[in-house]
């Protein structure tokens, strides 16, 4: 077995890998990238090792890291963020070779002088959750991925919204950080410029109305979803709403193995709540001519919900926030920061 970082060469193993290994159980999610580091590229100098098998070539385990410092408890902190921690699903016991690539990854933080490491896991994704905790990582909160279709209005007055397609990145980013850059987790960044030029790849646009707002972030051209398991109640409902959908405007239910168009919603700045619909209807107008099929959002189980756009959520997953401290820290507090570069 060799262990060592990832290279370009790797791509296509490393896409295959993904292929195989789907997140959750009753709601089981495959990624597919056309370049595999697109995350890795999001953070300057990542981490990100493999486990191979010698006698055949075949990738065993893939790890990634990426520095980035962080608030906790009030401070910068130099940290790590968990990303692409994946494990071959054709192989039974992975545990010698996660191990020995996290041995290689954490001598390799310590030399860049992180003190500890966090991330998300997907609450029903057991093999992924045994892996972190192996390694000690501890859960700590919770984050709530909502999924909105784009079926219906949500308000009449969506026209009354206005989309940004260009926005100056590093402004915006500095009025979020004067919101909640006292949440732990919040990632403080000093080179503007790359900053910028990574925020606006995925950047869709930013609709607003009155004093409040909400952006899009449209990671489609390097990644799509696709459904390899579905609960039952959708299975059912598929039929029905097939039949229906030239009379009503349904929801499109894939089938198995059918990729998905998401688009996430994030930097929510709602100052009436009675914006909120109309924020959502005309993120829903722009979304519809783009074929986007759902919205997804993200909320920490401690922060105060989005009522109206949690309850038009026909799906909701909960997804397990680790810490693993490399010294003596204190411990994150609760509602935690979910930048959308963590994505």
């Amino acid at each position: 077995m060799l262990i060592r970082p990832v290279e370009k060469k790797d791509n296509e193993k490393l896409i295959e890998l993904e292929k195989k290994a789907g997140q959750g159980e009753k709601l089981r999610i495959v990624t597919e990238r056309d370049d595999y580091l697109f995350r890795a590229n999001k953070f300057v100098d990542s981490i990100i090792y493999l486990a191979e098998d010698e006698t055949n070539g075949e990738i065993l385990g893939v790890m990634g890291v990426g520095p980035v410092n962080v608030t906790l408890a009030g401070k910068e902190t130099k940290a790590g963020y968990i990303f692409d921690w994946r494990s071959n699903p054709e192989i039974k016991s992975l545990n010698r070779a996660m191990y020995r690539i996290w041995i290689e990854i954490k001598k390799e933080m310590e030399a860049r002088q992180i003190r500890f490491i966090f991330g998300f896991v997907k609450e029903d994704n057991s093999r992924s959750l045994n892996i972190i905790q192996r390694v000690g990582a501890k859960p700590v909160g919770e984050k709530i991925f909502y999924t909105l279709p784009l079926f219906r209005s949500f308000s009449s007055s969506g026209d009354q919204a206005k989309i940004q397609g260009k926005i100056n990145s590093w402004e915006e980013y500095l009025k979020v950080k004067s919101q909640k850059g006292t949440l732990d987790f919040f990632p403080h960044y000093d080179n503007g410029d790359w900053f910028s030029k990574s925020r606006e790849a995925f950047f869709a646009g930013k609709i607003s109305h009155g004093d409040s707002s909400l952006k899009i972030w449209d990671t489609t051209s390097q990644y799509r979803f696709r459904a390899l398991e579905i609960p039952t109640f959708f299975k059912m409902a598929r039929p029905v709403f097939s039949f229906f959908s030239p009379i009503i405007s349904l929801p499109r239910i894939p089938r198995k193995g059918e990729a998905i168009k998401n688009w996430f919603l994030y930097d929510f700045d709602i100052r009436k709540k009675e914006d909120l619909p109309i924020l959502l209807e005309g993120a829903r107008r722009f979304a519809m001519e783009e074929e986007v099929d759902f919205f997804i959002f993200i909320r920490d189980a401690k922060e105060t919900p989005l009522d109206f756009a949690e309850r038009k959520a026909w799906l909701k997953v909960k997804y397990k926030t680790f810490f693993f401290p490399f010294e003596k820290l204190p411990m994150p507090q609760n509602p935690t920061h979910y930048d959308v570069s963590f994505l």
